[in-house]
């Protein structure tokens, strides 16, 4: 399961990751706001993100080569740590999320310039409004195979097949615990110009 990193081999790590877009998640929560800056190239097989409470640290996953690595920065040093994907995450957190959920179609929503399709997701727990775009230039789908690992396979039903969607706006309200309200609102999709170089970094 999730918890214990196991240590991954450095010579999996590619040479360079080059990313060509960023898109930027806000998520509001009870507890303070937190923005995430994710680093995608469309086609590549891995992504980076990083967020200013993790100034000094890049996480890349890299699913082609089955490694996550967190590029750091301290104190003049520059190290990388490799720790192993575990085979079954994506799907087994899909598995989990979407059960006893049902689904129904939201009308279309026009958000930060995006058409987007919406879809509400109730349990007894939690309700859902999620609003995905497949105008946007970059999605997740290039780095999962499976591009249902990131959408509840009930959800591609209200989707094309070969759409690539990026969510720009989801609701998410705790049925029986407000303290578990989260919006996650996407507040930029900008080209950027990234390289990480593994001949920076001392692997530990």
């Amino acid at each position: 399961g999730a918890g214990k990193l196991e240590k991954g081999d450095p010579s999996l790590v590619a040479d360079a990751y080059e990313f060509t877009w960023k898109y930027s998640l806000k998520m509001i929560m009870k507890q303070g706001n937190i923005v995430f800056d994710y680093y995608l190239k469309p086609g590549a097989s891995y992504f980076g993100f990083t967020s200013a409470s993790m100034e000094n640290m890049f996480t890349v996953m890299d699913n082609g080569n089955k490694v996550t690595t967190m590029f750091m920065h301290n104190e003049g040093n520059s190290m990388g740590m490799v720790s192993k994907m575990p085979d079954d995450l994506h799907l087994e957190e899909t598995k989990d999320t979407s059960e006893g959920f049902t689904f129904s179609p939201l009308p279309d929503r026009t958000i930060r310039g995006y058409l987007c399709k919406g879809v509400n997701a109730k349990n007894e727990d939690y309700e859902m409004d999620m609003y995905f775009t497949h105008e946007a230039p970059i999605s997740f789908d290039d780095v999962y195979d499976n591009p249902q690992s990131k959408i509840p396979p009930k959800l591609k039903d209200y989707f094309g097949k070969d759409e690539k969607m990026l969510m720009i706006y989801m609701d998410m309200r705790g049925l029986k615990d407000k303290k578990q309200n989260i919006q996650m609102e996407c507040i930029a999709v900008e080209e950027v110009v990234k390289v990480i170089k593994k001949s920076d970094y001392k692997f530990m």
